[in-house]
């Protein structure tokens, strides 16, 4: 039993068929494993269209684009050899300090 705090009226039915074809998807790519399990994928999914909040979610992704932007105009990235978490952190940290020379993009 999936439940949603919010109390977004959801039917089982779609909720069950949106998760039967997110399964599926994931069968057909082969994909690995993911934090969440496929009905609390739809649900998440399902909630969020019911919502149509999107100006939050636009303007969380708006910081993320700039920095990937930023980062491809540097080319940065390009020589970098390491492991994808220390990718993670060094990026981290060039965009902190993009940001402290440059406030206006900080979000």
């Amino acid at each position: 039993m999936l439940s949603y705090p919010a109390a977004i009226p959801l039917s089982t039915r779609s909720l069950n068929h949106l998760a039967g074809l997110i399964r599926t998807h994931r069968r057909q790519r082969r994909s690995r494993w993911r934090r969440l399990d496929p009905g609390r994928q739809a649900l998440l999914a399902l909630a969020h269209l019911r919502n149509g909040d999107n100006r939050g979610h636009a303007r969380i992704r708006a910081i993320g684009e700039r920095a990937n932007a930023t980062h491809m105009t540097w080319k940065v990235l390009t020589k970098l050899r390491c492991s994808p978490h220390r990718a993670t952190q060094i990026v981290q940290a060039i965009l902190v300090l993009h940001h402290v020379e440059n406030p206006a993009y900080s979000g």
